[in-house]
């Protein structure tokens, strides 16, 4: 399937190189607007976040999995939310909105919950912990 195979070419570039992966996805996206392919659109907004939060560019991370969260709904891709909800809290908290961050590490710990994703809960109950 085409879904899988752009899926699997944004991971391999991510793994090499975080700036290939970016671009990847910038190549990707027109195809999956297109095509209105939701799910592929969700993935891309969420490891070009990811991408920005390793590089500790937050205004680009927050935009980026803000507008990744109704895909990631809309097509049950529900570890990507959980890990999504989890890394915007990271984030808020390291620039001390403690507020905004336990609504985040809380809304995360429910999609974990949900859809019964253990590794995700305990991340996230860690998190909580620090």
């Amino acid at each position: 399937m085409e879904t899988e195979r752009l899926k699997k070419k944004i991971l391999e570039t991510r793994s090499v190189n975080i700036e290939k992966m970016l671009a990847c996805c910038d190549e990707v996206y027109p195809i999956a607007e297109k095509t209105d392919n939701y799910e592929l659109i969700g993935f891309l907004y969420f490891y070009k976040g990811e991408a920005y939060y390793i590089h500790n560019q937050i205004k680009p991370m927050f935009e980026c999995m803000t507008k990744a969260i109704p895909y990631l709904i809309k097509t049950e891709q529900w570890e990507l939310l959980s890990r999504a909800y989890n890394i915007m809290a990271i984030t808020a908290i390291n620039r001390g909105n403690a507020p905004v961050a336990v609504d985040y590490y809380l809304t995360s710990l429910e999609c974990a919950r949900k859809h019964d994703m253990r590794l995700d809960e305990c991340r996230v109950h860690i998190n909580l912990g620090y």
